[in-house]
């Protein structure tokens, strides 16, 4: 709460206008909806993953855990190693806690720059 003695008249129509902005600036309908066609989409592996729709925009509703690119070429997996992980200069994936049984479905793989900006995810 503002105290008294600080809202004066000219920061009074301040603050009720910051106030209607940020109220005026949720929309209802930006609700999430069951996504376009079969509402999926699969990898190079062949694991399938559930799509939405937010605000006209189609969205995976998984992580991913591709192994291989779109071109199904392999993507790198270094292991544990810091010193390969450090001079890695290729895209390359990873597991949570480098453990896919426990973690793999939850979290999806954990991708490096290198393969994220290759465009072949």
């Amino acid at each position: 709460m503002i105290p008294a003695k600080y809202i004066t008249t000219t920061r009074l129509p301040l603050i009720i206008l910051a106030f209607l902005a940020f109220t005026g600036a949720c929309r209802k309908d930006d609700a999430v909806g069951t996504g376009s066609g079969d509402g999926s989409v699969t990898d190079a592996d062949g694991n399938r993953y559930r799509t939405v729709m937010i605000d006209g925009q189609e969205w995976m509703a998984e992580n991913l855990r591709t192994t291989r690119y779109n071109d199904g070429s392999p993507i790198e997996s270094p292991g544990t190693s810091s010193t390969a992980w450090a001079g890695n200069r290729n895209g390359a994936y990873s597991w949570y806690k480098n453990d896919r049984e426990t973690y793999g479905d939850k979290y999806g793989a954990l991708y490096n720059w290198h393969a994220v900006n290759s465009g072949r995810l």
